[in-house]
């Protein structure tokens, strides 16, 4: 192995940072066989904890998650005297791992790099840096997403006489401000952690602030016993549950969703998190929807908007501390200890810059749009240039055939964990913009967005699928023979394993993870009553769809005897249109109730009346039971619609899966017997054709909720191979001619993708309007997973559009405007 201060020495790897990272790369690497060098810039381990040394600057995660896991024995050596951390403690914990692991003879320390080149000749990295050349096979930019500090972008910011301070490169001898007037610029983790502090000594503190942050009471303390015990009885299960969790501590997801909680029981659940005091809890841990659903995450906000008012004595600067069109969670809470109540000291005051903007800084002071703001000192608590500010700070950083870090990342960073083809960062590109969706980060301007730094492209740069699912792809693209990779070396020929890795939506990969981890036997190994059973175990578990205006329980004439029947009717007055939906299930599995929350979403979205059939089902009624019963019961419906709540006039009919097999065919049967008349058909994923060769059947025969095994098995108890020709199981086989228009929906990873996209284009070829949407990444089950999956929110929308249109109404619901708004950030 190189010695570390060998000038000009060559490596295997070189590793830019000596923080958490950086540290654990050194010793991994050691541990790999490779020789391995690591550069920082300070004189010592760290990182951000080497130069974040402000007053008040801690950690926001409970310290015993924000530590290293890869050595028992180093837990057993080093206790944690508090739940949060101060900085001082956790630059002595990686001084501590620093020595116990001999790492320092590894780091050179107060070193830079300032630029960086392939050399493709040598197939080495060439690094100019500032103790001289250094060389290595792969290059490491083990720098973090907060360690490069925004200067301050103010005029006369030079001018000013007094002393500045950064609190991102904070004195290491500390400063005392006992007695002096002192400015606070900025109001974001620094910032709320210092300004207790400051206020403390100062004799006068000026706090100016551009944005309002969410801050939470830490209530610090000793580490938290009942988790301290978790982790010392079973720190294997631990640490194993952290690995696969949401943010990297060990909390189970969430299933129960804000509309399924009384005010009460919301107001009580925040409470006990509010005086928790744990980040995580604050931000997953309240209720399922309020990661990812405007109106779910709003009633956090308010929640939080009522303490600030509680808390900060003058209403005019409690409502200039309330976060205004954020998000909570959007941009990152900050824990705090008395923030908001050092607002009610005397010699504090609060500038909001959104009301009175800074003009500039003059040599005594700070000039505002309404006064001079006299001041002995100067604190910019200004933030970061984020995620990649440090990486393009190395300029330039020049790849394979002259191609620039700085160019490539001209329209924003584009990556895929290393050199990689182009199909596979582009793939991961689409990735992470999917898994944005899933948030609400996209709605706020903030550091994760680069919209802090005047000029950078904007996007949200933080993975946001999860600890979990990313580790799964992590592992994914290593048992697929490193997909995406193109692999050269000294003497090997160069080998190419393309493609993308991350092809399902990510909360559709959540959704199969999970039913994996579950361990369910093939629904087809079960029976008919078997299988009937575990679908009614999990629905029990599922929240039901948003409030409506009411859902009733009926009866109806079918072909063959009553029928159940759930009516879904909105909350805005009617009379509505109606919709008659018929639930999926292979006409084996399900009832009125099994599509629960796809009605109500469908009921709220097109403000109609959704009245969902429960027709009969095989083996007990095989074909052509439940054509027939879903004709009957549109014909019955037609004949009882203002008892039911509906407008006069043709209906709508829609299914999912079987049951869009059954909504086609009572198109046809209504053309051919006379009605009732039908204005429009929707079809999700629907079963067209009883032909198993269509390509899809093979591509996606296992792995995606329904697979073919499962497809012949509902087949086989429907209808025998020799009557699928009848155009009442196989509506492909039918004239489509004269059919009502249709939207219908297919899903990438889906058997009967191939039989929708077909039934679509012989509409089409038949003069029957038809409007397609292809759900990319998505599977079977995706479009009724309305509590679960979210990417799908547009597709829903579009579906409640289409039925609208197919009534003749204004495709947008201007009754819902925050459902609007959500779907809008969701397909932006």
């Amino acid at each position: 192995m190189a010695e570390a201060n060998e000038t000009g020495a060559s490596f295997d790897v070189v590793v830019v940072g000596a923080g958490f990272s950086g540290l654990y790369l050194l010793h991994r690497l050691r541990q790999a066989g490779f020789s391995t060098l690591v550069v920082d810039t300070a004189d010592g381990v760290g990182g951000t904890w080497y130069w974040n040394r402000y007053p008040g600057a801690r950690c926001d995660i409970q310290t015993m998650d924000y530590s290293y896991t890869f050595d028992p024995e180093l837990d057993r050596a080093w206790q944690w005297s508090e739940k949060y951390a101060a900085q001082p403690e956790i630059l002595r914990y990686l001084n501590f791992v620093a020595d116990r692991y001999d790492l320092r003879s590894g780091i050179r320390f107060n070193t830079s790099v300032t630029a960086a080149h392939w050399d493709e000749g040598a197939e080495r990295w060439q690094l100019a840096t500032s103790a001289g050349p250094l060389s290595c096979r792969y290059y490491i930019m083990a720098t973090g997403c907060l360690s490069s500090p925004k200067p301050p972008e103010i005029d006369g910011a030079a001018d000013f006489q007094g002393a500045t301070y950064v609190t991102g490169r904070w004195p290491h001898e500390g400063v005392d401000f006992s007695g002096q007037r002192v400015a606070v610029i900025g109001t974001g983790s620094s910032g709320i952690q210092a300004i207790p502090l400051i206020a403390e000594q100062a004799a006068q503190l000026t706090v100016f602030q551009r944005t309002a942050s969410y801050a939470l009471p830490a209530r610090n303390g000793a580490p938290d016993p009942g988790r301290l015990a978790a982790r010392q009885q079973s720190r294997d299960a631990y640490c194993e549950q952290a690995r696969w969790s949401l943010a990297g501590v060990p909390y189970p997801p969430l299933t129960v969703a804000s509309w399924q909680l009384s005010d009460a029981e919301r107001r009580a659940r925040f409470e006990q998190a509010w005086e928790a005091g744990d980040l995580v809890g604050y931000v997953t841990q309240l209720w399922a929807d309020q990661v990812f659903d405007v109106e779910g995450n709003a009633l956090v906000g308010e929640l939080v908007a009522e303490k600030i008012r509680a808390t900060v004595q003058d209403p005019a600067t409690a409502a200039a501390l309330t976060p205004k069109n954020l998000p909570f969670g959007a941009k990152r809470p900050c824990l705090d200890t008395h923030y908001y109540a050092t607002y009610n000291l005397p010699h504090v005051t609060l500038v909001s810059l959104s009301q009175e903007p800074i003009q500039r800084i003059t040599a005594t002071g700070i000039q505002t749009a309404a006064r001079h703001v006299e001041v002995d000192a100067i604190v910019f608590a200004t933030g970061f240039d984020a995620m990649t500010g440090a990486m393009l700070a190395v300029h330039p950083i020049t790849g394979r055939g002259g191609r620039t870090l700085a160019g490539e990342w001209a329209e924003g960073p584009r990556s895929y964990l290393g050199e990689a083809t182009g199909t596979a960062q582009a793939g991961w590109a689409r990735h992470l913009h999917e898994c944005t969706g899933l948030t609400l980060h996209h709605l706020a301007g903030t550091w994760y967005t680069g919209a802090n730094v005047a000029g950078k492209v904007q996007g949200v740069m933080p993975y946001t699928g999860g600890v979990g699912l990313y580790r799964g792809l992590c592992n994914a693209v290593v048992e697929h023979g490193l997909l995406g990779f193109r692999l050269t070396g000294p003497g090997r020929p160069e080998q190419c394993h393309d493609g993308e890795i991350a092809r399902l939506q990510p909360d559709a990969q959540m959704v199969l993870s999970l039913l994996a981890q579950a361990g369910l036997p093939p629904l087809e190994t079960l029976g008919a009553a078997g299988a009937r059973a575990v679908l009614a175990q999990l629905n029990q578990g599922r929240p039901a769809g948003r409030p409506i205006g009411e859902v009733v329980d009926g009866s109806l004439a079918g072909a063959d005897g009553p029928l159940r029947y759930r009516l879904y009717r909105p909350a805005t007055p009617g009379p509505h249109p109606v919709v008659v939906y018929f639930h999926g299930g292979g006409w084996v599995l399900g009832d009125e109730a099994s599509d629960d929350p796809f009605c109500h979403d469908l009921c709220r979205r097109a403000d109609m009346v959704v009245v969902s059939v429960g027709y009969r089902h095989a083996p007990e009624h095989p074909f052509p039971a439940a054509a027939e019963d879903g004709h009957a019961a549109t014909r019955w419906i037609a004949g009882h619609l203002a008892e039911l709540g509906g407008r006069p006039g043709p209906l709508l009919v829609a299914g999912w899966s079987a049951g869009g097999n059954v909504a086609a065919v009572t198109c046809q049967l209504a053309r051919d017997r006379g009605g009732p008349a039908i204005a429009g058909q929707l079809l999700a994923c629907p079963v067209t054709d009883g032909d198993f060769s269509r390509p899809s059947y093979a591509q996606n025969a296992d792995g995606y909720f329904l697979t073919s095994p499962l497809m012949h098995w509902f087949w086989d108890s429907y209808c025998p191979p020799e009557q699928r020709g009848d155009p009442r199981a196989s509506p492909l086989r039918g004239q489509l001619q004269g059919l009502p228009p249709a939207f219908i929906a297919t899903a990438e990873f889906d058997p009967l993708r191939d039989e929708g996209q077909a039934y679509a284009q012989a509409l089409e070829a038949a003069g029957v309007p038809v409007e397609l949407w292809q759900g990319r990444g998505q599977m079977h089950a995706s479009y009724t997973m309305v509590d679960m999956i979210v990417t799908a929110n547009e597709a829903r929308s579009r579906m409640a559009q289409a039925l609208r249109a197919f009534a003749g109404l204004p495709a947008e619901l201007a009754a819902d405007p925050a459902a609007r708004e959500a779907e809008a950030a969701t397909a932006s």
